[in-house]
């Protein structure tokens, strides 16, 4: 496959030389997005020359705080390049229970104009501050107008990452399934063996008003194992739709409010030594990961 590179023009001014030798007919009479092309070419040579000036890029100054699900998070800097819009913005890092891992934008509008957010664009930048904060960047539309007065942003989904310990003993001598209360849910420890690997399975299936997505857990806490995991999951959209994330063709940007449950781990344990069994003693949860739909429009100030 040919792999295209772009460069950003490097001089202030320019000139675009485009050729083209091959137009393709539109079939206007299709409803069918799939039959828009009816396959005929026209082919021929048409040139333009096309002027082109670079604009430079600007940077703005921002000076707004805010708290998302009760984490501290600022908004730094807002970057208007001729190919994007950039918003900077950090979130506090040492929330002792709750950490907001990052966090997506719907859009922003700067000065009554809305640019959408791109679905994937958004980066780490750094930790700073004694790595108090985490900085990061989040891509939308470009943004052509005059210099920004006012920019409000409409915040769209938080990833949170819970603590919340509880250590659970295992005994495979004990009939099992057993259950445990976790995080206002009911899980179920579904088996516990010995062998070459060892096994622990976890289960819970009941989805409906279940607080926690993916759990964060180990087995015999330090002791030199091997840890392997395979999941069950299920995709839940906003209105209680179930899509399976392997068998249903769907496209996961096309689901409302989609939230990624997983019902089951399958846990195999094997000891770094060769011919050493692992005895499953407890389980431990260190906490858990969420995500919580937002549809609050920030007003930011500008410095």
């Amino acid at each position: 496959m040919e792999k295209w590179v772009y460069f950003p023009i490097r001089e202030d001014n320019g000139t675009i030389k485009l050729v083209i030798t091959q137009l393709m007919k539109l079939n206007d009479a299709s409803s069918n997005p799939d039959e828009v092309y009816d396959g005929n070419y026209k082919t021929g040579e048409w040139e333009f020359e096309i002027p082109v000036k670079k604009l430079p890029t600007k940077q703005f100054a921002l000076v707004e705080k805010i708290e998302v699900e009760g984490v501290p998070m600022r908004f730094d800097k807002l970057i208007i390049a001729p190919t994007a819009t950039i918003l900077q913005y950090s979130i506090n890092a040492i929330q002792p229970e709750k950490n907001l891992s990052s966090i997506t934008f719907d859009n922003l509008v700067v000065n009554n104009k809305k640019v959408i957010a791109d679905l994937y664009g958004g980066a780490f930048i750094d930790a700073q501050e004694g790595m108090d904060w985490s900085t990061y960047q989040a891509y939308f539309e470009p943004f052509f107008g005059k210099k920004p007065k006012e920019v409000k942003a409409q915040l769209k989904e938080a990833f949170l990452t819970v603590e919340d310990p509880k250590i659970v003993e295992l005994d495979p001598s004990q009939n099992y399934p057993q259950t445990f209360a976790y995080a206002g849910s009911t899980i179920t420890i579904e088996k516990v063996e010995i062998g070459n690997p060892s096994k622990v399975v976890i289960s819970d299936d009941n989805i409906e008003n279940r607080t926690y997505e993916t759990l964060n857990l180990g087995i015999n806490g330090d002791e030199n194992i091997e840890m392997g995991m395979k999941n069950d999951s299920v995709i839940v959209d906003k209105n209680g739709n179930k899509y399976d994330p392997i068998d249903d063709l769907v496209k996961y940007e096309e689901i409302e409010q989609p939230r990624y449950f997983v019902t089951k781990y399958d846990i195999s344990l094997q000891s770094d030594k060769a011919g050493e069994e692992v005895v499953p003693k407890r389980l431990e949860i260190y906490g858990y990961n969420t995500t919580k739909y937002l549809n609050d429009v920030v007003k930011i100030s500008l410095d």
